[in-house]
């Protein structure tokens, strides 16, 4: 038996509580949205269709993948979830979520578990306890001596049991930036807090440009934000499943297309976003280099937000806002698509990361 069919097997028999067990999310895939679809704040990172595409993207990373991701249940009824994977990078094993984090040379932090807004705190430490005790039997069969974890934004700020616990276990914390809108604000009250001077460069028709979004199964427009991306790449960046899986996106109503074009019907660039019921994520933009004196993705963010409030979704996450003092030292390109970013947020919050010296047992 090879050691990850060995983690499998630790994952599924070693409940040390008679009430607690887990079952896959892999082969249970509509109980895991179900119960994502009946808590309070579904963090699109946890989606099934996220999870999905992270792992057709970053499977040439990895010499070998195993998905742990599993439902919790607590005396027969669905508590919780828990992203988590197994892989090889190198001749060094690694314990993680199945997410979008960047930066080091190693697989994304594992993603913390989040549980449904019945779950009582105490139910929520036990459980929590002895899935950490389930993450150091793990690492010891595959002599892993360190991991990172993430606390994901889930609607509120506060210190969460997961935090606590990483602290009780003498991990070391650090914090990235996250930037957010706030859409249950009203479009004014968003448009007042952009950066001045971007203001007027959301102004459609003062550049003769038209935004869209895409509609389902347009081919045409897909395949020219395809070819677009990798001109602006140089280089093929992404497999065409994954390009596949985001179009599905659209499809199945967990992705939009924001998309420019000039008076003459020219295609000049657009954004991909994805989202769950209560969050957006900005995924991937192509635009036309030849084009940067013009505010193309001013109007694609604009565009994005107005058509996002319409979904009802309540947070718009832009992404990460780093600094020279960050962990990795972020390159100057990065510093400046931050700086870009940063001008259409309401919110900049803390996600913590915490470092796990795990124990010897």
């Amino acid at each position: 038996m090879s050691k990850f069919e060995l983690s499998n097997n630790i994952l599924n028999e070693m409940n040390t509580l008679e009430e607690l067990s887990f079952i896959s999310r892999r082969c249970n895939s509509k109980d895991w949205e179900g119960f994502l679809n009946g808590i309070k704040y579904a963090p699109f990172l946890y989606t099934n269709a996220s999870i999905t595409y992270q792992e057709e993207y970053r499977k040439n990373d990895f010499k070998n993948y195993l998905d742990l991701s599993s439902i919790i249940l607590f005396k027969g009824s669905i508590i919780g979830i828990f992203p988590m994977g197994v892989c090889v990078i190198g001749e060094k094993y690694f314990i993680f979520s199945q997410t979008n984090f960047n930066g080091l040379n190693e697989p994304p932090p594992l993603n913390k578990p989040i549980f449904n807004n019945s779950c009582s705190e105490k139910i929520i430490n036990i459980v929590l306890g002895e899935i950490y005790l389930i993450i150091e039997k793990i690492a010891k069969l595959l002599n892993i001596k360190e991991l990172r974890s993430a606390d994901n934004f889930e609607g509120f700020l506060g210190i969460t049991p997961w935090h606590l616990l990483s602290m009780r276990k003498g991990s070391k914390v650090s914090l990235i930036h996250e930037l957010y809108v706030d859409l249950t604000l009203d479009l004014s009250f968003i448009k007042s807090k952009f950066r001045k001077s971007y203001k007027s460069l959301i102004k459609e028709e003062k550049f003769d440009l038209n935004s869209f979004v895409m509609s389902r199964n347009d081919h045409k427009t897909w395949s020219e934000f395809k070819k677009l991306h990798l001109y602006a790449a140089g280089r093929v960046t992404r497999t065409d499943e994954s390009w596949n899986m985001h179009f599905e996106d659209i499809n199945n109503n967990c992705g939009m297309l924001i998309y420019v074009r000039d008076k003459e019907g020219l295609f000049l660039g657009g954004g991909f976003f994805n989202y769950s019921k209560d969050e957006a994520v900005y995924s991937v933009a192509a635009y036309n280099r030849d084009l940067f004196h013009l505010p193309l993705g001013h109007i694609v963010q604009f565009r994005a937000i107005n058509e996002l409030k319409k979904r009802s979704i309540k947070w718009y996450r832009i992404g990460h806002l780093p600094f020279k003092g960050d962990e990795v030292l972020p390159s100057e390109k990065y510093l400046n698509i931050g700086i870009f970013k940063k001008g259409f947020a309401t919110k900049i919050m803390p996600k913590y990361i915490f470092k796990h010296k795990l124990l010897e047992l």
